[in-house]
């Protein structure tokens, strides 16, 4: 009796191994990652920081690309080359946004690509907030491209 219920456990957890197409998978861990990185709203900017006690741009991604082990370089302009580039109309939920202050800049800003166009980043002036890609005021201005540090 023992046996057969083991071999039946076994074969279940087989079962739900493959249950899971791996494309459902990566959408499970962008959603997850999104979620995540929601949570840290309103936590306030902290110049260097990279802890919930306070974030700047590229330690907030930092530290939520971490929670997937995915290590990324510390600076904005650096983690602007890991991954791959990808197109604004390819972007997806997970991917990480940059942005210059002025066209001749480097890249001075970073966040996450949370979908429906908007991103998520720490700001000086609110800490973690949600804006748009396409805010005609500052961001997309701004916007200098994405890269994708998520497997496919």
């Amino acid at each position: 009796m023992k046996k057969k219920i083991v071999c039946t456990f076994i074969a279940l957890c087989a079962l739900l191994s493959f249950a899971v197409p791996n494309g459902q998978a990566q959408e499970n861990t962008r959603a997850s990652l999104v979620k995540i990185s929601q949570d840290y709203l309103k936590t306030p900017y902290k110049y260097g920081g990279t802890t919930s006690a306070g974030f700047d741009c590229s330690g907030f991604v930092l530290f939520i690309f971490k929670k997937f082990d995915i290590s990324l370089p510390r600076r904005s302009a650096d983690q602007a080359t890991a991954g791959k580039a990808v197109k604004k109309e390819d972007l997806q939920p997970g991917d990480i946004v940059y942005f210059k202050n002025t066209p001749k800049s480097n890249v001075s800003h970073s966040g996450i690509y949370i979908g429906s166009n908007k991103f998520i980043s720490s700001t000086t002036s609110h800490g973690i907030r949600i804006d748009s890609l396409n805010d005609p005021y500052y961001w997309g201005k701004r916007y200098a491209g994405a890269r994708r540090v998520l497997s496919e």
